[in-house]
């Protein structure tokens, strides 16, 4: 239908009949496979997934992740669609899923327009407790109201699943006393709506790994970008908006 659509001229919607955390999920897992070429395995521990406030056992998915022969392959290449659509149409409701629609979103109405500087190195890419805290300090002494969605590598004992993991204690990894005293100019979560975040009247600037997905969206919204580019193709892309 996308197809036809596209040949009439016509715009296209999805309607996704299944929760929006479970979409995320999906889109989730498509971004890592196409970034890093990462396969889906099934693992004794939790799996961290945006829009989920829990980790989520692997038993719980779709069993044709599992399927190397065709079934996840298909399944991507479907998912893969869904981003040609103009926009998704989810079967829920705010109160439903607060944590994976809205839960940044009221902190964001409060801040003056074009005053938050949005800090998301994206879902793959971990910070290490040095530089989380070496983040903090400058987002505390700069004064610059903030948004910064963080993640952090896993325990020795999980690094093998290759997977980053949220902060499970925010007091333990940033500077002592750090969210009192940033309490109402800045915000720190774990995992963050990007594209949500971006078009808010209250962004000014994001400071990024620079993927494509994300000089896209912040592009489109007219967000200023400060890159920190850190693998694959993110130099090339800083260098393409910085001196192109």
């Amino acid at each position: 239908m996308i197809d036809v659509a596209n040949e009439l001229g016509l715009p296209s919607y999805l309607f996704n009949t299944s929760a929006a955390a479970s979409l995320l999920f999906m889109l989730h897992l498509i971004t890592g496979h196409d970034q890093v070429g990462r396969e889906f395995q099934a693992s004794d521990t939790g799996l961290v997934i945006p829009g989920y406030v829990n980790s989520v056992p692997s038993n719980v998915l779709y069993a044709l992740l599992f399927d190397k022969i065709g079934g996840c392959i298909c399944f991507l290449n479907l998912v893969r669609r869904f981003k040609e659509t103009k926009a998704i149409i989810t079967n829920s409701f705010a109160e439903l899923e607060s944590h994976a629609l809205d839960e940044i979103m009221k902190w964001l109405d409060n801040q003056p327009p074009s005053m938050v500087v949005f800090l998301c190195f994206g879902s793959l890419v971990p910070i290490d407790e040095a530089q989380a805290m070496e983040i903090a300090q400058k987002l505390e002494k700069c004064g610059h109201r903030f948004l910064w969605s963080v993640r952090i590598q896993r325990p020795i004992s999980d690094a093998t699943s290759g997977k980053p993991n949220n902060y499970t204690n925010l007091k333990e990894m940033l500077p002592q006393r750090f969210l009192e005293r940033i309490k109402g100019r800045g915000m720190v979560c774990g995992w963050a709506p990007q594209v949500e975040v971006l078009a808010h009247k209250s962004i000014g600037g994001f400071v990024s790994l620079c993927g494509w997905n994300s000089i896209s969206e912040s592009l489109w919204y007219r967000v200023p970008i400060l890159t920190w580019p850190l693998y694959a193709e993110q130099q090339l892309n800083a260098f393409q908006m910085v001196k192109d």
